[in-house]
């Protein structure tokens, strides 16, 4: 659901930029697998159960440092 680039390479980021931009069905791939991933891990209650596990880690974390 994405292109990869190397960190810090600007034209190898505009090159898959462009490729993005210029190539539909690159674009369709791309985008419904962005929208997959959005549903799947971003929704209300994945974020609540992320939210939820985060704070029992710290809760925990904080008991154990005591």
């Amino acid at each position: 659901n994405g292109l990869v680039y190397s960190r810090g390479n600007e034209a190898l980021l505009a090159d898959a930029l462009e490729t993005l931009c210029t190539d539909r069905e690159l674009y369709k791939k791309t985008s419904l697998g962005a929208k997959k991933r959005y549903d799947r891990e971003l929704n209300a209650h994945a974020m609540a159960q992320n939210t939820y596990a985060f704070y029992e880690l710290m809760l925990r974390n904080a008991s154990i440092d005591q």
